[in-house]
């Protein structure tokens, strides 16, 4: 039954993904009719790119810092939306409102809340006698103020995630706690966060394989600029297929991210799997 599906799967994907790297071996240039086996040299090139490495780094920087601040944030507004109170309908639907919005409006809004003369963020510091901050324009700045909309933008995903995984936990420990006179801190430590486990080890190896290969905010904010300083894996990769035009350097590129991302995965779902069967 799930052949069909597989086929499809491979069709759409494989099929690229083999191409990809067959494209990775060669030099190509279609509007010059360029077609070259050049072997290894593209991925040769790539390790000796100072730009690409750096990329390689801020990857990493970009998908820890987001994931671990999405996890924190999804988890306090899932702990306090699974509380019974008055309004905890709407106050659900404030905390989903960001995932709603298409990433790429997102990033224009970010645009403007971020502008020195006019946004919001700006003429608050300025509000309060501070000096007005060229966020986006910035070398210092511009990587860190993607980081944070990349985060209000997809801490909702974390919060669905974790806010299901509260939904499903049984009730019986929680009241045992609560007949014995544990404290909310403790009884998150001891009885909510292990029970928890295995949703969070879930929704993190999900977040991280996504922010990983981020584009989308990071493109429409910045382009990887001011000059290469908030270049990240997808930004360097798609300026150099489709902006300088090298295919066949740009797929030795992107088959490298793949497998850095591949491996990742391979070694999270290892880690957390092996620690599971430990405790």
């Amino acid at each position: 039954m799930a052949l069909p599906g597989l086929l499809i799967v491979f069709s759409l994907f494989g099929y690229l993904i083999i191409d990809c790297f067959h494209m990775s071996f060669n030099q190509v240039k279609p509007m010059l009719h360029i077609y070259k086996y050049v072997g290894l040299k593209n991925y040769i090139n790539a390790f000796k790119d100072e730009d690409f490495i750096q990329a390689i780094f801020r990857n990493v920087v970009y998908t820890v810092v987001v994931v671990i601040f999405s996890l924190l944030i999804g988890m306090i507004e899932a702990l306090i939306v699974n509380k019974k109170f008055r309004g905890n309908a709407f106050i659900r639907i404030i905390f989903i409102a960001p995932m709603i919005l298409i990433p790429a409006a997102t990033g224009i809004i970010w645009i403007m809340l971020y502008n020195t003369d006019f946004g919001w963020i700006n003429q608050f510091i300025s509000f309060l006698g501070g000096t007005r901050f060229p966020f986006l324009g910035s070398k210092d700045l511009a990587f860190w103020s993607v980081i944070v909309t990349d985060i209000w933008g997809w801490a909702p995903f974390m919060f669905i995630i974790l806010l299901a995984g509260l939904k499903s936990l049984p009730k019986e420990p929680f009241e045992a706690a609560s007949i014995d006179g544990s404290s909310s801190v403790q009884t998150f430590r001891y009885i909510t966060l292990p029970l928890l486990r295995p949703v969070v080890v879930i929704a993190v190896i999900l977040k991280s394989v996504d922010t990983f290969r981020a584009f989308d905010y990071m493109w429409v904010m910045t382009q990887g600029g001011p000059g290469n300083a908030s270049q990240i894996l997808s930004t360097i990769i798609y300026r150099t297929g489709f902006r300088l035009y090298l295919y066949g350097y740009g797929s030795a590129l992107s088959i490298i991210a793949m497998f850095i991302s591949l491996i990742i995965s391979v070694f999270m779902i290892i880690y957390y799997t092996r620690r599971g069967r430990t405790e």
